[in-house]
């Protein structure tokens, strides 16, 4: 009887082994398939793109260049006390403004692959390189020859072929890995795989035409154009704004597609298209964390007596410096909302945020943000722009903090980052005929003039206004025009 029951146990655990591998051997079949079915949708995907590119293409209906606006502003106002006898101005609700709500779209993930890029054992070699003082390594293939120095569009198909094949893989998994590794946003990951194909095949058909398939691998919606003049193939990316200072040209879909070299017309476009694009977005959400090797350290005063030290990373500085200027939707003045959102660098929260904390230590809502409005108004020297730039030229934040001199644009976009930052308070600007101010919605009862919007009450601060105070405002726009763009991140 023992031994009966014995045996059946032994059949019953023998049973529960075979359904345990079983079901182990069905999951790895059904994962291998999966995987298969990936790898062949994106292979298709590029199959697909690369037969597209041997078809005929056609002609560019349009380009052309959004010119970055004229502004000519006004030169800096000082605040005069008024005399003793003299009448003293009252502080009121000013006239209704135009009023302008614009945000630039909340990122939640960066574009991806179609599918998971895997690393491979396929390369061996590698491709060293300095990126905004960051040295970064690139796992490369033996580069074939591609064969582009003439337009053949049989010769775009092979060449499409052969980068879309394994050997490229671990060439995209590493952009893709420095991308997350380093917090880069969507045009500066594009300015990489531009240095990156540069590196490899020059300034050339086939590093644009690598770049291109990098840059779709990786999401991003992009379209391939050709001069016959030049003889230059571009790869133009898409993003919904307008973007000022760069080509544009008008594909099939009749959207606009930026190209980084100007060119001259006539161009073809092709008509390939990769599957689940998405547009650049233009807004930074995050520190870029380039290379820390140079260091730029100023002290600050103002004239109410606070000192602060300013150290900022100059390849930040250098990055900012070719970021291209865009208008959201066409609404005035939203050019100025994605230098406002861009978030201060690690290494001025850690030097010039403790100094001002501390210099607003114990103070009310208004007197700290006074005591930040009197830093912008005195701690810089005022210049226009087309004195020192020769055009216009609008500052991040970090950059008003490096650079010698700001306009009224330069200041307020500062002086809206600082008080959201260290008072958590909404910031508007107000954009007048040759002018740019701010307004605070304060969460205490503040005297001084203002303007209503949908119950809130937003206190006029001008940081080009040296000497004002909280509230007050140059005469000449008490009763001008104005528009009134809420900052949104």
């Amino acid at each position: 009887m023992k031994r009966s029951i014995g045996f059946a146990l032994l059949l019953l655990s023998i049973a529960e082994i075979s359904t345990a591998q079983s079901l182990t051997e069905r999951y790895k079949k059904f994962q291998k398939a999966a995987t298969k079915r990936y790898e062949t949708f994106r292979a298709q995907a590029n199959a697909r793109f690369a037969q597209a590119l041997g078809e005929e293409w056609l002609p560019v209906t349009q380009d052309s260049i959004f010119e970055k606006p004229e502004r000519k502003l006004t030169p800096p106002e000082e605040y005069k006390a008024p005399e003793e006898g003299e009448e003293v101005v009252q502080y009121m609700e000013l006239s209704a403004p135009e009023v302008y709500t614009a945000s630039y779209a909340e990122i939640t993930e960066q574009p991806k692959p179609i599918e998971k890029i895997e690393s491979n054992n396929l390369t061996s070699e590698k491709l060293y390189l300095s990126y905004f003082g960051t040295p970064l390594s690139f796992r490369i293939p033996t580069l074939p020859e591609l064969s582009l120095q003439k337009f053949n569009e049989k010769e775009y198909v092979n060449a499409w072929k052969v980068l879309a094949g394994e050997d490229f893989d671990n060439l995209l998994y590493d952009c893709l890995d420095v991308r997350d590794k380093c917090q880069l946003c969507d045009y500066a990951y594009m300015l990489l795989l531009d240095k990156v194909s540069k590196e490899l095949y020059g300034d050339t058909p086939s590093g644009e035409l690598l770049k291109a398939f990098l840059y779709a691998q990786s999401g991003y919606a992009m379209r391939l154009f050709y001069c016959p003049i030049s003889q230059k193939l571009h790869m133009g990316f898409r993003a919904d704004y307008t973007i000022y200072g760069l080509q544009f040209l008008t594909a099939l879909d009749g959207k606009n597609y930026y190209i980084l070299e100007k060119d001259t017309m006539p161009m073809h476009v092709s008509k390939a298209l990769f599957q689940y694009e998405q547009p650049m977005s233009l807004k930074i959400t995050n520190n870029q964390l380039f290379g820390s090797g140079e260091m730029f350290t100023r002290i600050t005063t103002s004239s109410m007596g606070v000192t602060a030290p300013v150290t900022i990373n100059k390849q930040s500085i250098a990055f900012f410096q070719n970021y291209p200027m865009v208008l959201l939707n066409d609404i005035p003045g939203s050019q100025f909302l994605l230098y406002a959102s861009v978030p201060m660098d690690k290494s001025i929260r850690k030097t010039l945020y403790p100094a001002l904390k501390e210099s607003i230590k114990g103070y009310s809502q208004r007197d700290g943000v006074n005591k930040l409005l009197n830093y912008v108004q005195t701690a810089f020297d005022y210049a226009l722009d087309d004195t020192v730039w020769g055009g216009e030229r609008i500052f991040f934040p970090m950059e008003t903090l490096y650079y010698d001199y700001s306009d009224c644009e330069d200041r307020s976009i500062l002086f809206a980052r600082l008080v959201r930052d260290l008072f958590d308070l909404d910031v508007a600007f107000l954009l007048f005929e040759g002018h740019l101010a701010t307004a605070v919605n304060f969460e205490d009862e503040v005297r001084g003039d203002y303007y209503m919007i949908n119950g809130d009450k937003y206190v006029v601060c001008d940081p080009t206004y040296i000497g004002s105070s909280v509230g007050q405002i140059p005469e000449r726009y008490r009763n001008a025009q104005v528009k009134f763009i809420k900052l949104q991140d």
